[in-house]
Parts: C-alpha cells; sequence; structure tokens
C-alpha cells in the first residue's frame, strides 16, 4: 500500500522521519528493504536532504567514510553526528526534543523558552496534570518513544506566581479547601 502512494505524498511522510533514530535501525534502512520503488522513493528523498544540507552548509560537506555509498546511508551517518542548526559535530541531543540533534548553544537560542514536565515538575514542584491544564503546551517524542510535553517556561513562571498569590489554587489546595469545608 505504501508504495502505491505518489512520490510527492511518499516524502512528504518521510520528511516527518526523525534522523535522531538509532542509525543501525532507522525507518529509511526498514523502508529501503521492502520495495524497489520505496527504496529508490528514500534514495530520492534523502538526496534531496544532502543537496541542501550541502547549500545551509557549504563549508562542511557531508564527509563519510569511503565504504558508505547509498544516499540514506550518507545522509543517517551525518545527521547521527552534526548539529541540526548549525552543523557543528556533536554526539547529543536536544534535551527537550529529542528528535532533533543539536549542540548546547543551538539549543538555548532555539528551545531556549521551553521547558518539558519533568523539568517543571522538579523545578516548581506542581504536577504535570495541572500545568496541562493550565499552560499551554505541545508535545514531542523521547528517544524512546514516550510522549514528553513541552510547556513554555514564562507562561509555567507566570501560572505559578498566580497560583502564590492566590488567584489561582493548585490542585492541592483545591482539595485542602474542600476538606476543611466538610
Amino acid at each position: 500500500m505504501l508504495s502505491t502512494l505518489p512520490t510527492d505524498i511518499l516524502f512528504n511522510i518521510l520528511a516527518y522521519l526523525s534522523p535522531t533514530t538509532t542509525v543501525c535501525n532507522h525507518p529509511y534502512l526498514a523502508l529501503s528493504l521492502v520495495s524497489k520503488r520505496l527504496q529508490a522513493a528514500v534514495e530520492g528523498h534523502t538526496y534531496h536532504l544532502l543537496r541542501n544540507l550541502a547549500k545551509r552548509f557549504p563549508q562542511t560537506a557531508p564527509s563519510f567514510p569511503p565504504q558508505i555509498v547509498s544516499n540514506r546511508r550518507i545522509y543517517l551517518f551525518h545527521a547521527s553526528r552534526h548539529c541540526f542548526y548549525c552543523d557543528a559535530p556533536i554526539h547529543r541531543v536536544a534535551s527537550v526534543d529529542p528528535g532533533v540533534r543539536c549542540c548546547a548553544e543551538c539549543e538555548a537560542s532555539v528551545f531556549g523558552a521551553a521547558i518539558t514536565g519533568e523539568h517543571a515538575v522538579a523545578l516548581y514542584g506542581i504536577s504535570e496534570l495541572e500545568l496541562r491544564k493550565h499552560c499551554a503546551y505541545r508535545t514531542a517524542l523521547d528517544r524512546w518513544g514516550m510522549v514528553r510535553y513541552v510547556f513554555e517556561h514564562r507562561e509555567v513562571a507566570r501560572y505559578i506566581e498566580r497560583v502564590k498569590k492566590g488567584e489561582e489554587m493548585s490542585v492541592g489546595a483545591r482539595s485542602e479547601n474542600l476538606s476543611t469545608v466538610e
């Protein structure tokens, strides 16, 4: 069924695959084994990605060992070892969005205003459920495929200030008030 899709739709699907998935079992490699048409589509898509990399960072063209000959392997080899934003050689993923490899400087500039739910809970001592009720968030998958909630740090801080001022009651405070009323 996937191999019967038009090429432009197939390229849109391929664009959603993260380059930071482990290189040895990346979906590009698995899809290329399904059929010759899917292999050609994956090769064409990764060729397009490599061309874009060369345009964005002409000073650091993707380097690869000579034994790697397919576009998908060259791209995965390069993308798994370089920052998505500045192309600096790295071996880390963004803490807020593990689907992106980026250096600490780029993470601070791109994701600086974001905070994960786990970090907000540790920092402010408030439940993640409560944050999801009162603050806008987006989701991101971590490297194990688990959903992480990502919040705007300023919005979380403003909500915490409102709770401290008594303008809004936290879930824990509401349950304490209800128990004292009874």
